[in-house]
């Protein structure tokens, strides 16, 4: 993953992600345990929906992150050209200087 903020560069390579949010498994577990048995087909709606969204979420986010991956790898190519052509240039300048002396 890169983050551009202006300031030196810092790279930080994201090798996983796991979110956990224990409040909303806390709170679905409290309306299992008080649910009335005629009730349970909400909640499990209500599972079967938030599994849905997750999902829905985590491809999203595996989506983003192989377009930042691209990017990642777009810039690498770049510097590493723009490195390439530094050096040859410098090369060619001091084998010049060398001539003329």
């Amino acid at each position: 993953m890169v983050a551009t903020t202006g300031q030196l560069a810092d790279n930080h390579d994201v090798l996983s992600l796991l979110v956990h949010d224990s409040h909303v498994e806390g709170k679905l577990s409290v309306v299992k345990k008080n649910a009335q048995l005629e009730n349970m087909d909400d909640v499990t709606k209500l599972v079967h929906d938030l599994e849905h969204q997750l999902t829905n979420i985590y491809e999203k986010l595996q989506n983003t992150m192989e377009k930042l991956q691209g990017q990642e790898d777009l810039i690498e190519g770049r510097v590493n050209e723009l490195e390439t052509n530094i050096k040859a240039g410098l090369n060619k300048d001091m084998n010049k200087k060398m001539e003329d002396r």
